[in-house]
């Protein structure tokens, strides 16, 4: 047809997002996502105000939870969730969700968030 193929540009957050590959820790395999909430109260309120993020703004949290395989980068898990759910995630909410996790002990990161 003649067209040109669309050229994807990532922003500087998606470039960001792509690089980090979240790993679950012993803790999520000992206590299951079930009882993160516990070890995401025990995060001290001054560091969890550092990265602010409001639920509303992630489809779901359980499922991004599952979404964490030590494979997937934080891209890869908003994607996910965008193409299961009609409400679109805020790529700074789960980066900030995902802080706070590893805050609490639930998961790891290979760079800095």
């Amino acid at each position: 047809l003649g067209t040109k193929p669309v050229k994807i540009q990532l922003t500087k957050l998606e470039k960001k997002a792509v690089k980090i590959i979240p790993t679950p820790t012993e803790n999520v395999y000992i206590n299951g996502y079930r009882a993160y909430r516990k070890f995401i109260d025990e995060v001290p309120k001054e560091e969890k105000e550092k990265y602010p993020y409001e639920r509303r703004d992630i489809a779901s949290t359980s499922e991004l939870q599952s979404l964490i395989n030590g494979k997937r980068s934080i891209l890869d898990i908003k994607n996910n969730l965008d193409v299961q759910y009609e409400r679109k995630s805020k790529l700074q909410s789960i980066l900030n969700y995902i802080k706070v996790l590893e805050l609490a002990g639930l998961v790891k990161v290979d760079h800095e968030i």
